[in-house]
Protein backbone atom coordinates (compact mmCIF):
# COMPACT_ATOMS: atom_id res chain seq x y z
CA UNK A 1 0.00 0.00 0.00
CA UNK A 2 1.66 3.37 -1.43
CA UNK A 3 1.60 6.48 1.78
CA UNK A 4 -1.00 8.88 0.82
CA UNK A 5 -2.58 11.36 2.82
CA UNK A 6 -6.53 10.52 3.53
CA UNK A 7 -8.73 12.91 3.86
CA UNK A 8 -10.91 14.39 6.68
CA UNK A 9 -14.23 13.47 5.17
CA UNK A 10 -13.03 9.86 4.35
CA UNK A 11 -12.06 9.82 8.13
CA UNK A 12 -15.93 10.70 9.13
CA UNK A 13 -17.31 8.07 6.59
CA UNK A 14 -15.24 5.63 8.08
CA UNK A 15 -16.57 6.31 11.79
CA UNK A 16 -19.65 6.25 9.95
CA UNK A 17 -19.51 3.02 8.81
CA UNK A 18 -18.01 1.89 11.60
CA UNK A 19 -20.82 3.40 13.85
CA UNK A 20 -23.33 1.19 11.70
CA UNK A 21 -21.55 -2.00 11.86
CA UNK A 22 -21.00 -1.82 15.59
CA UNK A 23 -25.13 -1.07 16.22
CA UNK A 24 -25.75 -4.05 14.20
CA UNK A 25 -23.21 -6.27 16.43
CA UNK A 26 -26.42 -6.15 18.94
CA UNK A 27 -28.99 -7.95 17.10
CA UNK A 28 -29.05 -11.64 16.79
CA UNK A 29 -29.08 -13.08 13.34
CA UNK A 30 -27.17 -9.99 11.70
CA UNK A 31 -23.54 -10.31 10.79
CA UNK A 32 -21.22 -7.48 11.36
CA UNK A 33 -18.85 -8.70 8.88
CA UNK A 34 -21.42 -8.93 6.46
CA UNK A 35 -22.38 -5.57 7.40
CA UNK A 36 -18.46 -4.55 6.51
CA UNK A 37 -18.48 -6.19 3.49
CA UNK A 38 -21.65 -4.25 2.38
CA UNK A 39 -19.96 -1.27 3.33
CA UNK A 40 -17.31 -1.76 1.30
CA UNK A 41 -14.61 -2.05 3.65
CA UNK A 42 -13.95 -5.45 4.78
CA UNK A 43 -11.30 -6.65 2.70
CA UNK A 44 -9.37 -3.26 4.53
CA UNK A 45 -10.64 -4.18 7.68
CA UNK A 46 -8.46 -7.69 6.69
CA UNK A 47 -5.65 -6.55 5.57
CA UNK A 48 -5.17 -3.29 7.26
CA UNK A 49 -5.51 -5.66 10.72
CA UNK A 50 -2.60 -8.59 9.08
CA UNK A 51 -0.67 -5.58 8.01
CA UNK A 52 0.49 -4.53 11.65
CA UNK A 53 1.88 -8.23 11.84
CA UNK A 54 3.93 -8.52 8.62
CA UNK A 55 7.47 -7.15 7.97
CA UNK A 56 7.91 -4.21 5.83
CA UNK A 57 11.11 -4.10 4.44
CA UNK A 58 10.37 -2.72 1.18
CA UNK A 59 8.32 -0.26 3.22
CA UNK A 60 5.35 -0.76 0.66
CA UNK A 61 3.07 -1.27 3.67
CA UNK A 62 1.85 2.02 5.20
CA UNK A 63 1.14 0.74 9.06
CA UNK A 64 0.44 4.42 10.53
CA UNK A 65 -2.34 4.44 7.97
CA UNK A 66 -3.81 1.46 8.22
CA UNK A 67 -3.29 1.74 12.06
CA UNK A 68 -5.30 4.90 12.27
CA UNK A 69 -7.75 3.19 9.88
CA UNK A 70 -8.24 0.10 12.00
CA UNK A 71 -8.41 2.91 15.25
CA UNK A 72 -11.62 4.76 13.48
CA UNK A 73 -13.57 2.25 12.41
CA UNK A 74 -12.84 0.24 15.55
CA UNK A 75 -13.55 3.87 17.72
CA UNK A 76 -17.31 4.26 15.59
CA UNK A 77 -17.66 0.52 15.92
CA UNK A 78 -17.60 0.14 20.06
CA UNK A 79 -19.73 3.36 20.14
CA UNK A 80 -22.03 2.05 17.80
CA UNK A 81 -22.53 -0.91 19.70
CA UNK A 82 -22.82 0.94 23.59
CA UNK A 83 -25.04 3.41 22.19
CA UNK A 84 -27.01 1.99 19.23
CA UNK A 85 -27.54 -1.15 21.58
CA UNK A 86 -30.25 0.04 23.71
CA UNK A 87 -32.19 2.01 20.82
CA UNK A 88 -32.27 -1.26 18.98
CA UNK A 89 -32.98 -3.81 22.07
CA UNK A 90 -35.65 -1.30 22.30
CA UNK A 91 -37.21 -1.25 18.75
CA UNK A 92 -36.85 -5.12 18.98
CA UNK A 93 -38.67 -5.22 21.68
CA UNK A 94 -41.66 -2.87 20.86
CA UNK A 95 -41.83 -3.18 17.07
CA UNK A 96 -39.85 -7.06 16.78
CA UNK A 97 -41.61 -8.49 13.77
CA UNK A 98 -41.17 -5.60 11.90
CA UNK A 99 -37.51 -4.79 13.02
CA UNK A 100 -36.63 -8.26 12.10
CA UNK A 101 -37.98 -8.14 8.31
CA UNK A 102 -35.92 -4.55 8.19
CA UNK A 103 -32.93 -6.75 8.83
CA UNK A 104 -33.68 -9.54 6.47
CA UNK A 105 -33.76 -6.82 3.90
CA UNK A 106 -30.60 -5.05 4.84
CA UNK A 107 -28.83 -8.71 4.99
CA UNK A 108 -30.33 -9.43 1.77
CA UNK A 109 -29.32 -6.34 0.12
CA UNK A 110 -25.27 -7.14 0.29
CA UNK A 111 -25.62 -10.61 -1.45
CA UNK A 112 -25.32 -9.05 -4.98
CA UNK A 113 -22.73 -7.76 -4.03
CA UNK A 114 -20.73 -10.63 -2.50
CA UNK A 115 -21.50 -12.44 -5.16
CA UNK A 116 -19.98 -9.52 -7.70
CA UNK A 117 -16.83 -10.31 -5.88
CA UNK A 118 -16.34 -13.50 -6.42
CA UNK A 119 -15.97 -12.64 -10.15
CA UNK A 120 -18.05 -15.81 -11.39
CA UNK A 121 -17.80 -14.88 -15.05
CA UNK A 122 -18.99 -18.48 -15.72
CA UNK A 123 -21.31 -20.89 -13.31
CA UNK A 124 -19.77 -23.86 -13.03
CA UNK A 125 -21.44 -26.88 -9.92
CA UNK A 126 -18.40 -26.52 -7.93
CA UNK A 127 -20.21 -23.15 -7.24
CA UNK A 128 -23.25 -24.31 -5.94
CA UNK A 129 -21.40 -26.40 -3.64
CA UNK A 130 -19.72 -23.69 -2.00
CA UNK A 131 -22.76 -21.89 -1.40
CA UNK A 132 -24.66 -24.94 -0.03
CA UNK A 133 -21.63 -25.65 2.38
CA UNK A 134 -21.90 -21.67 3.75
CA UNK A 135 -25.83 -22.48 4.46
CA UNK A 136 -25.14 -25.87 6.21
CA UNK A 137 -22.40 -24.30 8.17
CA UNK A 138 -24.61 -21.17 9.14
CA UNK A 139 -27.96 -23.51 9.64
CA UNK A 140 -25.73 -26.08 11.52
CA UNK A 141 -25.04 -23.45 14.23
CA UNK A 142 -28.50 -22.70 14.41
CA UNK A 143 -28.73 -26.55 16.65
CA UNK A 144 -25.76 -26.29 18.88
CA UNK A 145 -27.02 -26.45 22.27
CA UNK A 146 -28.21 -23.12 23.79
CA UNK A 147 -26.25 -21.60 27.30
CA UNK A 148 -22.92 -23.88 26.35
CA UNK A 149 -20.38 -21.59 28.68
CA UNK A 150 -22.94 -19.77 31.20
CA UNK A 151 -21.59 -18.98 34.15
CA UNK A 152 -18.17 -20.62 32.51
CA UNK A 153 -14.57 -20.32 34.89
CA UNK A 154 -12.34 -17.56 33.25
CA UNK A 155 -10.99 -20.40 30.64
CA UNK A 156 -14.16 -20.46 29.39
CA UNK A 157 -14.75 -16.91 28.89
CA UNK A 158 -11.14 -17.00 26.57
CA UNK A 159 -13.01 -19.88 24.40
CA UNK A 160 -15.90 -18.20 24.46
CA UNK A 161 -14.19 -15.03 23.21
CA UNK A 162 -12.18 -16.66 20.53
CA UNK A 163 -15.36 -18.70 19.01
CA UNK A 164 -17.08 -15.10 19.35
CA UNK A 165 -14.50 -13.36 17.34
CA UNK A 166 -14.61 -15.94 13.86
CA UNK A 167 -18.42 -14.94 14.28
CA UNK A 168 -17.37 -11.39 14.33
CA UNK A 169 -14.64 -11.67 11.33
CA UNK A 170 -16.71 -14.37 9.29
CA UNK A 171 -19.76 -12.77 7.15
CA UNK A 172 -22.69 -13.59 7.62
CA UNK A 173 -22.30 -15.93 11.06
CA UNK A 174 -23.96 -13.24 13.42
CA UNK A 175 -21.41 -13.03 16.96
CA UNK A 176 -24.95 -11.53 18.44
CA UNK A 177 -26.40 -14.91 17.79
CA UNK A 178 -23.13 -16.85 18.49
CA UNK A 179 -23.12 -15.31 21.88
CA UNK A 180 -26.88 -16.32 22.62
CA UNK A 181 -25.59 -19.88 21.75
CA UNK A 182 -22.94 -19.95 24.06
CA UNK A 183 -24.80 -17.76 26.74
CA UNK A 184 -22.76 -15.06 26.82
CA UNK A 185 -24.88 -12.64 25.29
CA UNK A 186 -26.54 -10.81 28.26
CA UNK A 187 -23.03 -11.08 30.05
CA UNK A 188 -21.27 -9.05 27.20
CA UNK A 189 -23.59 -6.45 26.43
CA UNK A 190 -24.38 -5.57 30.01
CA UNK A 191 -20.88 -5.57 31.05
CA UNK A 192 -20.07 -3.61 28.05
CA UNK A 193 -22.84 -0.96 28.42
CA UNK A 194 -22.30 -0.35 32.42
CA UNK A 195 -18.41 -0.09 31.49
CA UNK A 196 -17.67 -2.94 33.92
CA UNK A 197 -14.69 -3.78 31.88
CA UNK A 198 -12.88 -6.31 34.77
CA UNK A 199 -15.34 -9.33 34.35
CA UNK A 200 -14.95 -8.94 30.42
CA UNK A 201 -10.81 -9.23 30.24
CA UNK A 202 -10.65 -13.34 30.01
CA UNK A 203 -13.71 -12.89 27.55
CA UNK A 204 -11.59 -10.25 26.26
CA UNK A 205 -8.05 -12.23 25.64
CA UNK A 206 -9.65 -14.64 23.83
CA UNK A 207 -11.33 -12.24 21.46
CA UNK A 208 -7.92 -10.53 20.28
CA UNK A 209 -6.58 -13.54 20.07
CA UNK A 210 -8.91 -15.17 17.70
CA UNK A 211 -9.52 -11.91 15.71
CA UNK A 212 -5.93 -12.33 14.61
CA UNK A 213 -6.09 -16.03 13.69
CA UNK A 214 -9.31 -15.55 12.15
CA UNK A 215 -8.37 -12.51 10.03
CA UNK A 216 -5.09 -14.11 8.64
CA UNK A 217 -6.89 -17.09 7.45
CA UNK A 218 -9.04 -14.90 5.67
CA UNK A 219 -6.81 -12.74 3.76
CA UNK A 220 -4.82 -15.92 3.05
CA UNK A 221 -8.36 -17.81 1.61
CA UNK A 222 -9.49 -14.39 -0.34
CA UNK A 223 -5.79 -14.06 -1.57
CA UNK A 224 -5.33 -17.57 -3.07
CA UNK A 225 -9.16 -19.24 -3.21
CA UNK A 226 -10.83 -15.59 -3.92
CA UNK A 227 -13.81 -17.26 -6.01
CA UNK A 228 -14.63 -20.31 -3.32
CA UNK A 229 -14.04 -18.32 -0.52
CA UNK A 230 -16.36 -15.68 -1.43
CA UNK A 231 -19.24 -18.10 -2.81
CA UNK A 232 -18.52 -19.42 0.83
CA UNK A 233 -19.52 -16.31 2.39
CA UNK A 234 -22.27 -15.75 0.01
CA UNK A 235 -24.07 -19.18 1.70
CA UNK A 236 -22.91 -18.23 5.46
CA UNK A 237 -25.20 -14.75 4.01
CA UNK A 238 -28.36 -16.71 2.38
CA UNK A 239 -28.35 -18.81 5.67
CA UNK A 240 -28.32 -15.67 8.10
CA UNK A 241 -31.19 -14.62 6.11
CA UNK A 242 -33.08 -17.73 6.93
CA UNK A 243 -32.08 -17.38 10.54
CA UNK A 244 -33.49 -14.20 10.51
CA UNK A 245 -36.86 -14.70 8.90
CA UNK A 246 -36.98 -17.96 11.88
CA UNK A 247 -36.20 -15.64 14.47
CA UNK A 248 -39.52 -13.27 12.86
CA UNK A 249 -41.48 -16.41 12.63
CA UNK A 250 -40.90 -17.24 16.56
CA UNK A 251 -42.00 -14.00 17.55
CA UNK A 252 -45.61 -15.05 16.16
CA UNK A 253 -47.43 -16.53 19.02
CA UNK A 254 -50.20 -19.41 18.42
CA UNK A 255 -50.93 -20.58 21.76
CA UNK A 256 -50.90 -19.63 25.57
CA UNK A 257 -50.40 -21.79 28.10
CA UNK A 258 -50.24 -21.88 32.43
CA UNK A 259 -47.47 -24.38 33.69
CA UNK A 260 -46.02 -24.54 37.13
CA UNK A 261 -44.28 -21.06 36.60
CA UNK A 262 -47.12 -19.09 35.06
CA UNK A 263 -48.01 -18.27 31.42
CA UNK A 264 -45.76 -19.84 28.38
CA UNK A 265 -46.50 -18.66 24.54
CA UNK A 266 -46.04 -21.44 21.52
CA UNK A 267 -44.79 -19.54 18.91
CA UNK A 268 -46.22 -20.51 15.25
CA UNK A 269 -42.88 -22.46 14.39
CA UNK A 270 -44.45 -25.00 17.79
CA UNK A 271 -41.84 -23.63 19.92
CA UNK A 272 -42.03 -22.07 23.55
CA UNK A 273 -40.72 -18.62 23.08
CA UNK A 274 -37.38 -17.40 24.93
CA UNK A 275 -35.91 -14.28 25.32
CA UNK A 276 -32.33 -13.22 24.14
CA UNK A 277 -30.90 -15.12 27.77
CA UNK A 278 -32.56 -18.67 26.69
CA UNK A 279 -34.91 -18.00 29.24
CA UNK A 280 -38.96 -18.89 28.19
CA UNK A 281 -40.92 -16.02 28.13
CA UNK A 282 -43.84 -15.31 31.02
CA UNK A 283 -44.68 -12.16 29.09
CA UNK A 284 -45.72 -11.27 25.68
CA UNK A 285 -43.48 -7.81 26.44
CA UNK A 286 -40.29 -9.87 27.68
CA UNK A 287 -39.38 -10.96 24.10
CA UNK A 288 -41.32 -8.79 21.81
CA UNK A 289 -44.01 -10.94 21.37
CA UNK A 290 -47.39 -10.56 19.44
CA UNK A 291 -50.41 -12.80 19.28
CA UNK A 292 -51.10 -13.86 15.48
CA UNK A 293 -54.55 -12.53 15.73
CA UNK A 294 -53.00 -9.64 15.85
CA UNK A 295 -51.23 -9.42 13.15
CA UNK A 296 -53.32 -7.03 10.89
CA UNK A 297 -52.81 -6.34 7.17
CA UNK A 298 -51.67 -2.99 8.02
CA UNK A 299 -48.68 -5.11 9.96
CA UNK A 300 -47.51 -7.21 7.35
CA UNK A 301 -47.60 -4.57 5.05
CA UNK A 302 -45.02 -2.53 7.46
CA UNK A 303 -42.95 -5.95 7.66
CA UNK A 304 -42.96 -5.76 3.37
CA UNK A 305 -42.29 -2.04 3.59
CA UNK A 306 -39.30 -2.45 5.82
CA UNK A 307 -37.82 -5.37 4.74
CA UNK A 308 -37.64 -3.88 0.73
CA UNK A 309 -36.58 -0.29 2.33
CA UNK A 310 -33.71 -2.54 4.17
CA UNK A 311 -33.01 -4.51 0.64
CA UNK A 312 -33.16 -1.11 -1.77
CA UNK A 313 -31.00 0.76 1.02
CA UNK A 314 -28.40 -1.36 1.12
CA UNK A 315 -27.96 -2.67 -2.54
CA UNK A 316 -27.66 1.12 -3.41
CA UNK A 317 -25.21 1.71 -1.11
CA UNK A 318 -22.86 -1.28 -2.08
CA UNK A 319 -23.55 -0.39 -5.34
CA UNK A 320 -22.21 2.76 -4.67
CA UNK A 321 -19.46 1.85 -3.01
CA UNK A 322 -18.49 -0.64 -5.59
CA UNK A 323 -18.17 2.34 -8.06
CA UNK A 324 -16.27 4.33 -5.64
CA UNK A 325 -13.70 1.49 -5.30
CA UNK A 326 -13.49 1.13 -9.48
CA UNK A 327 -12.78 4.97 -9.65
CA UNK A 328 -9.84 4.46 -7.21
CA UNK A 329 -8.43 1.27 -9.08
CA UNK A 330 -8.43 3.02 -11.99
CA UNK A 331 -6.50 6.14 -10.71
CA UNK A 332 -4.24 3.81 -9.49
Amino acid sequence: MEKKSVSVKERIITFCKGLWIGGSLSVPGVSGGSMAMILGIYDKLIFSLNSLFKPNKDKKINKLENFLFLLVAGLGGVIGLLTLYKLISFLMLKFGLQMSFFFVGTVAGGIPLIFKAADVLKVRFSDFVWILLGIAAVVGLMFLPEGMFKGGNIAIKILGGAIAAAALVLPGISVSQMLLTMGLYTFVYDSASNLDILPLIPFGIGLVLGVVCTSGGMEILMKKFKRQTYLAVMGFVIGSVGGLIKDALGRIIVKISMDKDGVSFTNILSQIAKDEDGNICRSLEQGGLILKEEITVLVWAACAILAIVGFVSVYALSVMEDKKSNIQETKK
